[in-house]
């Protein structure tokens, strides 16, 4: 090998090395970083997105549900909406009308109310676990009324002693109800749901769908233009 030809090599072979070990060395601060990342909690937003887009789940059973609406309507619109919320009563008081004159009423659409509870709920007995379980108590004591308490109870706050006059609802059978064990179970799993679905700390919360699986998942109070473009995918979806 000539001289020339040896010392183009050696060159090459240092510059080869050097790159070799920049991209190690970066790797290795890159992976710090990381790590420094994950025991301080700081990301960047880019990460927290990316994480909370992939958490989210699209998939929600209500084969037990009562539905607002006709119940043969092939598209299903799913709220858990927190009881002492105000987004939550703006999305009642406004955007409810909407979609109750343009698609509940044609049978476009189903309304269908998720108790909204969460596991701190519970064990502070706060105003999302009592009307949780005033409305877990109508579907087994007065089924038919089970909207009308709901929707009262985002008109005017009323208390519960209130919503059970007022809808004429046996004291004496809503206190058993509330006291039964199978009621109070029924109110903690409605809890767990929560916890899967990721949704504590998010008010209010939508699946729209045609199916339990793979819905449209809406987090906050969309504009109604939101939930018509949503409605209208699955209306084509179904060839109406």
């Amino acid at each position: 090998m000539s001289r020339r030809l040896y010392r183009w090599v050696f060159v090459m072979y240092v510059v080869l090395t050097l790159i070799m070990a920049f991209i190690v060395s970066n790797g290795i601060i890159s992976k710090m970083g990381y790590d420094q990342q994950l025991r301080t909690g700081k990301k960047s937003l880019s990460n927290v997105s990316y994480l909370y887009k992939s958490y989210i789940s699209p998939n929600l059973d209500t084969t037990n549900d009562i539905f607002y609406g006709n119940e043969e309507a092939s598209i299903r619109l799913a709220a858990f909406l927190a009881f002492n919320s105000e987004e939550s009563r703006i999305f009642i008081s406004e955007i409810f009308p909407q979609l109750e004159e343009h698609y509940i009423n044609k049978n476009i659409i189903k309304f269908s109310a998720q108790n909204y509870v969460t596991l701190d709920d519970i064990e502070e007995r706060n105003d999302n676990f009592k009307y949780s379980l005033l409305l877990e108590c109508i579907k087994k004591i007065k089924k038919e009324n089970y909207y009308a308490v709901y929707f009262d109870i985002f008109s005017d706050e009323p208390n519960i002693k209130e919503l059970v006059k007022r809808h004429k609802i046996s004291v004496n059978k809503y206190n058993q109800c509330i006291n039964d064990e199978e009621t109070r179970n029924q109110i903690y799993k409605d809890a767990l749901v929560l916890e899967r679905l990721g949704i504590p700390g998010i008010n209010p919360r939508f699946y729209i769908g045609i199916t339990e699986r793979n819905n449209v998942v809406q987090d906050g109070i969309p504009h109604y233009n939101k939930f018509q473009d949503a409605i209208r995918k699955y209306e084509m979806q179904i060839g109406n």
